[in-house]
């Protein structure tokens, strides 16, 4: 799977940052998977873009805050691929209200009791997982949010979750500190079901050509019987998930 994260200057964000992110996904095309400049995008009955008669999957997001993330890979590797990059945007009781399941719910109040941010930092993940696995299934912001449960709360010890996806706050200081303290290190890019996170490469520069090795937290559960895995990653500036539906 190849990922892109870029941060684009001031003067390419708003319309100009979505047309960046279709010039990114058509180099990256070209690229990675020998396809010509501009290939041509079909969209299905939801307006998700594909392409036709390519065996290879993709979805791209982009921020207010000037991020632009796109995925994308083989039909070998996932079935469809959904990605949601956001700002860090501020705790908001309507918003929790909009979007939480009931257990979401209850674990929000866990974390407002230790403290804003932590409250702030959840809201923004589950945010991401459920847009991320949204577009990933093909449907995006259609369904009503709170009756999808994405904190994986539970799964915790399972030897596949990643600490820093579930209620419990334990990981949440491991990932900042592996974030401050592993850019740029070589890795074993490949997830093991014992990992509580993983690191992978990602094209960070508007050429493509750059590349940093970037930790992300990594579950795979079972929704609606399917197999979905999840990355994430967050930091003060942006929470990115990268939603897979397993072959």
């Amino acid at each position: 799977m190849e990922l892109v994260l870029i941060r684009a200057p001031e003067e390419e964000r708003g319309k100009k940052l979505h047309d960046r992110a279709y010039s990114a996904l058509f180099q990256l095309l070209w690229k990675q998977y020998g396809l010509e400049k501009e290939p041509l995008l079909e969209r299905d009955s939801y307006g998700k873009p594909y392409l036709k008669e390519q065996a290879i999957i993709f979805n791209l997001s982009h921020s207010r805050n000037g991020f632009l993330a796109i995925a994308a890979g083989t039909e070998r590797e996932a079935r469809s691929v959904g990605i949601d990059v956001e700002w860090r945007f501020p705790f908001g009781k309507s918003l929790a209200r909009k979007i939480l399941h009931p257990e979401e719910a209850e674990c929000l109040q866990r974390k407002w009791e230790l403290g804003e941010d932590l409250a702030g930092s959840y809201l923004n993940r589950i945010w991401s997982r459920k847009e991320a696995y949204l577009k990933c299934i093909g449907s995006g912001i259609r369904s009503d949010l709170s009756q999808i449960r994405l904190d994986f709360e539970g799964r915790k010890g399972d030897g596949k979750a990643s600490e820093g996806m579930s209620c419990p706050d334990q990981a949440d200081e491991k990932v900042k500190e592996t974030d401050a303290g592993s850019e740029g290190k070589t890795g074993d890019a490949e997830k093991t079901e014992t990992s509580s996170l993983i690191f992978l490469p990602v094209r960070s520069s508007l050429d493509l050509e750059e590349t940093e090795l970037l930790a992300f937290a990594f579950i795979e559960v079972p929704i609606e019987n399917r197999i979905f895995s999840f990355w994430e990653r967050q930091t003060a500036d942006y929470t990115l998930v990268i939603c897979r539906e397993m072959p």
